[in-house]
Order: C-alpha cells, then sequence, then structure tokens
C-alpha cells in the first residue's frame, strides 16, 4: 500500500496537524531537526491516522499505541507500535494487526530493514518483547481499563508460538519516508517477502509505504505544531 497526500503533501500535513492540535498539544519548543525519537514517534502517529481514518474506522476495531497520543514525550516507550484488534461474531473471527513503523527522511530507505528484526523479536528469547508479554499489556487494558473482561480470554486466542501458529495475527510493516529519490515499492516488497520467508503467509502480510516530501522539514513543523 502506497500512501500519499490528496491532492498533494501539504494537505495530508494540513491535516495531521489538524489531528496533531486536537489530540497532542503539547508541542516542542526546541529544534527536532535531529530528534530520532521524535521522528519516530510523529511516523507512529502519522501512520495510526491513516489506519484510524481509511482501515480501521469500524466500531469493531480497537488501537492500542506506544507511542502515538503522545508523541512529544521525551522517549520511546516499548512495545507493537500499535496494535489493531477486531473482535468478530466469534473468537474464530477475531484479527489482531500488529502496525510496527520506521520513518526515514533518507533516500535510501535503508532504515527499513529494522522492521525485520521488530517482528523476529514477537517469536524470540527475550519475554520482554515477546508477542505473548505485549498482548498481555492489552489484555489487562480490556479488563481493567476498557471495562471488557468478557474479551480477556478472546485475547490469548489469537496469538500461538510462532507464525504458522498464529493465523490470527496480520503484520502491517510500515515506512513513512521521504519521497524524493526513494523506491518505496521495492523495498517494502523485498521487507514483505523476507517476513513471508520467516514463516508468515502472505495473506498476512500488508506492507505500507507513506510518502512525503521534505519530510524532515515536515516533521520539525509538525513538531512546532505549524503549516
Amino acid at each position: 500500500m502506497l500512501w500519499v497526500g490528496d491532492p498533494d503533501c501539504q494537505a495530508a500535513h494540513d491535516v495531521i496537524l489538524h489531528w496533531l492540535q486536537e489530540n497532542c498539544p503539547l508541542f516542542s519548543m526546541e529544534s527536532a531537526e535531529d530528534d530520532n525519537i521524535l521522528r519516530g514517534n510523529l511516523g507512529e502517529t502519522i501512520a495510526f491516522c491513516i489506519g484510524h481514518w481509511y482501515v480501521f474506522n469500524d466500531t469493531l476495531a480497537h488501537a492500542f499505541t506506544a507511542n502515538v497520543l503522545n508523541p512529544f514525550g521525551k522517549g520511546s516507550r516499548p512495545g507493537i507500535d500499535i496494535v489493531w484488534i477486531r473482535f468478530g461474531a466469534t473468537p474464530d473471527d477475531d484479527v489482531a494487526v500488529l502496525q510496527e513503523v520506521k520513518t526515514t527522511g533518507v533516500p535510501s530507505l535503508t532504515l527499513a530493514d529494522n522492521l525485520i528484526s521488530d517482528y523476529d523479536k514477537l517469536f524470540g528469547t527475550d519475554p520482554r518483547f515477546t508477542l505473548h508479554t505485549r498482548l498481555q499489556d492489552i489484555k489487562n487494558k480490556l479488563e481493567y481499563e476498557h471495562g471488557r473482561p468478557e474479551l480477556y480470554p478472546r485475547m490469548a486466542e489469537l496469538a500461538g508460538q510462532s507464525p504458522q501458529t498464529s493465523p490470527q495475527m496480520r503484520l502491517f510493516p510500515t515506512l513513512v519516508h521521504e519521497r524524493h529519490e526513494s523506491d518505496p515499492r521495492t523495498k517494502m516488497l523485498a521487507i514483505r517477502e523476507t517476513l513471508c520467508g520467516k514463516g508468515w503467509a502472505r495473506q498476512a502480510v500488508q506492507a505500507w509505504a507513506i510518502g512525503f516530501f521534505d519530510l524532515n522539514d515536515r516533521l520539525f513543523r509538525l513538531a512546532q505544531g505549524r503549516q
């Protein structure tokens, strides 16, 4: 999926700025040009806005985010960047989408390769980063923050012990990138092929590229609340 502004990048910039002003009013008063954490957090917010507006915009979808609602914080919270969950009519209809996001203003787009290691951690040896550990946090939120304890046991059925045993999981590897002189289609197809080679079903992986001209400058302006 290749996402760009309609009719242009400034239109996308303006609508994202409006969302930030409505939901994340604490803007940065310092230079953000070299702040990789802020750049990454804003990239997650941009990816969330697109998903929320165009893909997961129904009442069955629930979003759980790491940094989207506080992109101007001093750090970046660990965990899957964005988890989208749709609870269907039966537990067999439930689906969880794991969206990891990278943001780069470098035309080579090499930062996108780190998406592979992000997803490798889901079934890795470090318990802090496994899929089951990360879903436990969502279970607690459903029960104690959302008041939906009846959904708690259904969460346990979503994840297996490997990609092959997790048919209800979907991956949305996402790159927010500079459009000038870049080739996001080739890069993200390669990311998708690599993930499928690790055992994820082809229908379970949908790669996203979200492009802006003058991305670094736009992120700096968004951080300061400017058009």
